[in-house]
Formats: C-alpha cells, structure tokens, sequence
C-alpha cells in the first residue's frame, strides 16, 4: 500500500440474507472490493450459481456472524422503545387474529417447501400476510429482547423458528443492526432494495455513505452492457483491472462523499436522485467519453477503422483461410498502428481513474464482427500480442 493510500472501504449488504438480483450482485463485484452480510451461525444461504462463482474466483464475499453486536443493539433498541409514547407503541402490536394467520401461514409454507427449511429472508412469501411483515432470524435477536418483542405483541415465533416482527419495529431493528454492525467493522451499507434504502435513510439520520454507494454502483451500471453479461467477464474485468480499479475507488469514495455532504439537506427523492443523475454524467459517463475520444486522437480508432475500410478483407479470412500478401501486408500495417495505439491506451490508464470504467465497457461487451476481423487478420499475418 502506498504512503497515504487509505485502504479501501468494503460494502454491507442487507436487508436480506441472500442476494435477489443477481445482475445487482455483478454491479456489487464491479464497485466492492469485498462485500459483507450477516450470516447466522449454522444457517446455510440460498446462493445463485453468479453469488457462487463472484465469491469462489474473487473472494468477493464476508460472512459475518450477528451474535458479537447483538447484545449493544439490543440494549439500543430497548432504550429506544423505551422513549416512545403508549400510542405509538399501541399502534405498533400484532392482534391474535393476525398472528393466528402469521403462524399457520408459515407453517403452510414451511410444509410445501422442498429441503423442509425455513425461508433465508424477510419475503417476499406466498401467503399475503407474511409479505407485510419483517422476518427475523432468533440468532439476530438477544433472547431478553425477543421475549421483550413477543410479550408486548410486537412480533410473532412461527413454526420455522423465525419472528414475524411488525413491519415498523421490524425495520427499525434491521437498519439499527446494520448501521451498528457497519460501524464496527468500517463498513458500508448496501443494498439492491429501494425499499430497503428509503428504510435506512428514514431510520438513520447520518446517509452520507449510503449516497456515496448509490452514486458509485450508479456510475458502474452507467457503462455495463444492458442484458444479462455472463458473470465469466464481470469475474475478467475485476482480475484485469485491478491497479485502475484501486484508482477509481479512490476517486469514487473523494466524489461521492463531496455529493453527500451537498445533499445532506435535500429532502425530495426525486431531487436527489436527479442530482445524482447528473452527477453520474458529469463525474464517471462523460469522463470515459472523454477519454475514448482522447484515445482516438492517438490513433486506436483510425487503426481499427482502417482495417474495416482501407484493406479488403477476403472472403473466407474468418474461416481461416489465408489472404492474398498485399492485404496481409496492409493489414500488417494497421495492427503494427493498432499495437502502438494499445500502448498509448495502457498509458493512459496509469492516470485516469475513469478508465476502469472504459476498461470494463470492453471488456464485458460481446465481441462484434471487427474484432473478430482483426483477430483472423493477425492470424493471418502471423502477428502476435
């Protein structure tokens, strides 16, 4: 690590145990160099193949257990309760119609599930009322507190062993343990549930790293092929860009903590989110045009177009067969110009942090058919690197 060089910040997912949107987690492993979650002991995650092969080539994922903060959240959370007004809290119990329908409902959907174990998340589920509320695993709740919840009608034990806890209360306790746990292990909270985020920002007054993460995986997603990019290449760009990745975080973590400060008065979603807009144009999108166009003027698209335009390129190059020498020769000459340009493209990204993102751009988009014309004419002119 460099003098002066901070280490890198690493995200806390949450609400949920796993993750729900796999093209969110290939965003994550493009802006985190690590991401952590709260994992009960003995509990086993429902992890797509993409979370799978992120974590097994990358490294990418911290399973974090709950039970070392719970007792501080706890006695947090309680003090809080505490302070609230009788009406409040009366607003807030589960009657026992309600929770005779929470429990045979989960006990229904714990029947008709195949491994026979209970759900990993807070929903959604198939039986409407469970969707309304906040499921809680017990090894995230210090024992005093879960009597405390149950006692007062504030949450619900199912069959599963989980707490159906009232929506409110439910989030309250979620964005507090998260907010504590993050604080703990110099952690940031991350989420890919809007829900999830209008929750924390209501229920923990100090957002400035929730802005920052948004305005970072915003930046990320604003260069990412749309459609479903095989997780293969979100893995390749990581491993490949390392040196410009560890540079645009920094220039990341400097951007998006000078947006929060200058939002942290703004109450509207809707302004923020066009602020934030504009500055995922200003400070990530325009900055890889820029540098694309600059990258042209030192030759990279003049190579590559004359290879397309200036030599013929003779039917059957792409299945292998040989072209005649003076269009080997041609060609030749442009890869020789392509080559010089592939250099002044890697010097170029020794400075520029928002060449990652340019970096990523290529590295994730389908191979079109000039690529794969320059691949068959250095074959054919036995040019290599």
């Amino acid at each position: 690590m460099a003098d002066g060089e901070a280490l890198p910040r690493f995200g806390l997912h949450y609400p949920y145990i796993s993750f729900r949107d796999d093209r969110w987690v290939k965003l994550a492993a493009l802006y985190w160099p690590k991401l952590a979650r709260l994992v009960p002991p003995g509990h086993r995650p429902r992890d797509s193949d993409v979370t799978r092969a992120l974590n097994d080539e990358l490294g990418f994922l911290i399973d974090l257990s709950p039970l070392p903060v719970r007792a501080d959240v706890a006695h947090s959370f309680g003090a809080k309760l505490d302070g609230l007004p009788p009406h409040q809290l009366a607003r807030w119990r589960i009657d026992a119609d309600m929770a005779r329908l929470l429990v045979d409902g989960a006990k229904r959907e714990f029947e008709l599930t195949t491994d026979a174990r209970p759900p990993d998340e807070p929903g959604p589920h198939d039986f409407p009322p469970l969707r309304e509320f906040v499921l809680i695993h017990p090894a995230d709740l210090e024992p005093t507190l879960w009597d405390r919840l149950v006692a007062e009608r504030f949450a619900v034990l199912l069959p599963t062993g989980w707490y159906a806890v009232e929506p409110e209360v439910g989030w309250w306790y979620r964005c507090l343990f998260t907010d504590v746990q993050a604080a703990r292990n110099r952690l940031v909270p991350t989420t890919d549930s809007l829900a999830s985020h209008a929750a924390m920002t209501s229920f923990v007054p100090d957002t400035t790293d929730v802005l920052g993460t948004r305005f970072g995986l915003l930046a990320v997603a604003s260069v990412v092929p749309k459609g479903d990019v095989p997780v293969a290449r979100i893995i390749a760009a990581r491993q490949k860009f390392g040196g410009e990745f560890d540079r645009w975080r920094r220039h990341i973590d400097t951007v998006g903590t000078r947006l929060a400060e200058e939002l942290r008065d703004v109450e509207d979603p809707a302004v923020v989110n066009g602020f934030l807009s504009h500055a995922v144009g200003a400070f990530a999108t325009q900055p890889v045009a820029d540098l694309r166009r600059g990258l042209a003027d030192l030759g990279i698209e003049t190579a590559m177009t004359a290879l397309s335009t200036k030599f013929p390129v003779p039917s059957g190059l792409l299945a292998g067969v040989a072209p005649p020498i003076s269009a080997v020769a041609g060609a030749a000459a442009g890869v020789v110009s392509l080559r010089q340009g592939a250099r002044a493209k890697a010097r170029a990204r020794m400075t520029a942090p928002s060449a990652y993102l340019l970096g990523v751009e290529e590295t994730l988009a389908s191979r079109g058919f000039l690529q794969r014309v320059i691949d068959g004419i250095r074959k054919a002119a036995g040019i290599r690197g």
